[in-house]
């Protein structure tokens, strides 16, 4: 068997330390029944060990020491081999003892040492916590320090604020007002605007209009104007030929009065100078509105 094998140490509580003792009694048994079967041999080796009776006749002398000698080689070689399988056994069961015990040894000598290690690990611990106390309560105070330089500064910082933000929310207020008034002025402003735009829709509409009326007025007054020509060659025709008239009036009038009938030539003259001086009035009308109709 292999003496450097490992053994699970979880198996050490199921052997027996008794094993040992158990092995050496089964030997002690196993010589001691040796022992006896050759305290036989010697003293009467000639008779076989004792049988039942049989009805068979019995065996001659030589037979019977032969089967006395075999059974005696058989017990020393059972003896023998019994012997060397107990020495090998106890060989082996004592180098397995010591290997658990070497084991067992090791394995108290690693928990003592691990034993050690966990105490120094937790006295260390214990101080590296009490360091770590110590130092978390040195910040501590340190940071109420601070909180409380901080607080009383802070303090007056935040009434400051507060007292802009109440500022500014009264100004907020006062902007979303005028931003309100001024969101009305803009929607009445579009308003206004949409109506002008519709009546600059209206004034274009008007505007053309008037330039079409403008058109045709200004058409009637070409014609206009050719009439008054028209009218004013005539005119300048008729004065003449009134002045002619006129020239020939008193002569016409001696003539009549030298016929006896000055008065129905006078009627018929002051006819003509009336239908003139009416002519005149008209043609001084038009000119009136030729000089309006000029002036749009």
């Amino acid at each position: 068997m292999n003496q450097d094998r490992d053994l699970p140490m979880g198996d050490i509580d199921r052997l027996s330390v008794d094993d040992d003792r158990r092995q050496a009694a089964r030997k002690q048994a196993v010589q001691g029944q040796g022992n006896k079967t050759g305290g036989g041999g010697q003293g009467g080796g000639d008779e076989p060990p004792r049988r039942p009776r049989q009805s068979a006749a019995p065996r001659p002398a030589a037979a019977r020491s032969g089967g006395g000698g075999f059974w005696i080689a058989s017990t020393v070689i059972l003896l023998i081999v019994a012997l060397g399988m107990g020495a090998f056994m106890y060989r082996e069961l004592s180098m397995v003892r010591a290997q658990l015990d070497n084991r067992l040894s090791e394995s108290t000598e690693r928990l003592g040492s691990l034993a050690s290690q966990l105490s120094a690990a937790d006295e260390s611990f214990s101080q590296s916590a009490g360091q770590v106390q110590q130092r978390l309560d040195e910040h501590m105070n340190e940071i109420r320090k601070l909180w409380d330089v901080a607080n009383k500064r802070n303090k007056g910082w935040i009434e400051e604020n507060q007292a802009a933000i109440r500022t500014l929310q009264g100004k907020d207020t006062e902007m979303s007002r005028t931003l309100a008034t001024l969101r009305n002025e803009l929607n009445t402003a579009k308003t206004d605007a949409a109506t002008a735009k519709q009546q600059v829709t209206e004034l274009r509409t008007t505007l053309q209009q008037t330039t079409v009326a403008r058109n045709q007025m200004q058409t009637q007054l070409d014609l206009s104007q050719e009439t008054l020509r028209q009218l004013e060659s005539r005119v300048t025709a008729q004065q003449k030929t009134l002045e002619d008239v006129r020239g020939l009036l008193p002569q016409l009038q001696a003539l009549a009065t030298a016929q006896g009938q000055g008065g129905g030539v006078a009627t018929r003259l002051r006819e003509v100078e009336a239908a003139i001086s009416a002519f005149d009035e008209y043609r001084r009308q038009v000119n009136a509105r030729l000089d309006a109709l000029q002036a749009r």
